[in-house]
């Protein structure tokens, strides 16, 4: 990642929606670890101050406690999420036609996906499965019901 923590995305694997990790230090970090034209700018330490995304606490998309069920609800309503085993991470702009509180821009959310052969993958929105195309990478999907759209992943 290379926005400061106010961005989201999804982390390593996409089973979370997370913030980076990216901080300015008060001092220039060592050189082995410098990747950025600001010799200050880095991550954690324990990720040889390499920015990761940090997945939020209660934004898992594996099946979870009780700590994000209440968002959980709220988002499988406004964007057709869910929270499975089966999980992933995606960006997405959808905003079910039902609730005008989505938000503006594109968020990440939690969503169901299957791969039924190398190159066909499909994700699931509410109770829907759609297809998601080998090219352009990444596809878009649109929504019946929906505004906006889902990135699948690549």
């Amino acid at each position: 990642c290379t926005d400061y923590s106010h961005a989201r995305g999804c982390t390593v694997g996409r089973r979370a929606v997370g913030r980076c990790s990216r901080m300015v230090y008060s001092a220039d970090l060592p050189r082995q670890f410098q990747y950025f034209a600001d010799a200050r700018v880095g991550g954690q330490r324990s990720e040889d101050y390499c920015p990761v995304w940090e997945a939020f606490s209660n934004y898992g998309c594996g099946e979870g406690g009780e700590e994000g069920a209440d968002m959980a609800r709220l988002k499988a309503a406004q964007r057709g999420e869910a929270r499975c085993e089966g999980c992933r991470c995606a960006a997405t702009t959808l905003c079910n036609s039902s609730h005008s509180d989505c938000g503006a821009g594109r968020e990440f959310g939690c969503y169901e996906h299957r791969c039924l052969s190398p190159t066909r993958l499909q994700m699931r929105v509410g109770n829907t499965w759609f297809d998601c195309a080998e090219q352009p990478t990444p596809s878009r999907i649109s929504l019946p019901g929906y505004a906006g759209e889902l990135e699948c992943p690549p």
